[in-house]
């Protein structure tokens, strides 16, 4: 039982990285495609 303890608090880490890179993606994509509505014209280079 004492290896259960840090095996699930480093599941539990690299869930939260997963997460946090998760929201990171997504706001990126957000962003993206807010400068392409906004800016339209810079795309069609």
């Amino acid at each position: 039982m004492v290896l259960a303890i840090p095996i699930s608090s480093s599941l539990n880490r690299r869930r939260r990285i997963c997460k946090l890179l998760n929201d990171l993606y997504a706001h990126q994509v957000f962003f993206i495609l807010y400068k392409f509505e906004k800016f339209p014209e810079n795309w069609m280079a």
